[in-house]
């Protein structure tokens, strides 16, 4: 792909279409840094972190739709090329990364507190007629999470492709 750059940020600064950052006052490519859960490249611009992919997104690809994200197509957040992004919904966002199996869930998410072992357990320890020996408040206590946890494991809310 031939590199091209546009101007970006009162023509201080340039971005090209492989998601590079240049300063025109020095001339040389911005380092970058990585910024949030995701571990995105951003740059420093005149005091505000500027995310790169987005960079590029507003500099490269039409947004007629006004969607407010931007996704990496092959889900490598490193990959700012413009042959790798385009603009999206929230929804479609998380439908992509939940596809190519970038959104963590059930007890690979990070803030899991039970494990798929948990949750059959919890499932089969709560009946509806013999809700005084497991209750909701007994399971919470038993595996350290809250009730309204325990709820929404036995609603499948949470879990919901678990056992």
């Amino acid at each position: 792909m031939k590199r091209i750059w546009k101007y970006t940020h009162s023509k201080k600064y340039m971005i090209s279409n492989l998601g590079e950052v240049k300063s025109l006052r020095s001339g040389s490519n911005l380092k970058g840094f990585y910024r949030g859960r995701g571990k995105y490249k951003c740059v420093e611009i005149e005091g505000k972190k500027n995310m790169i992919h987005r960079l590029t997104a507003i500099a490269f690809i039409d947004n007629p739709e006004n969607k407010r994200c931007v996704n990496h197509k092959d889900g490598n957040k490193l990959n700012n090329r413009v042959d790798n992004l385009k603009w999206c919904t929230d929804r479609e966002n998380k439908d992509h990364a939940k596809k190519a199996g970038l959104y963590p869930s059930g007890e690979n998410h990070g803030r899991s507190k039970l494990t798929e072992k948990d949750v059959e357990e919890i499932r089969g320890k709560y009946t509806w007629y013999d809700r005084n020996k497991h209750s909701q408040y007994k399971l919470a206590e038993e595996y350290g999470v809250s009730r309204s946890a325990i709820q929404k494991v036995l609603d499948r809310t949470n879990w919901s492709l678990s056992i």
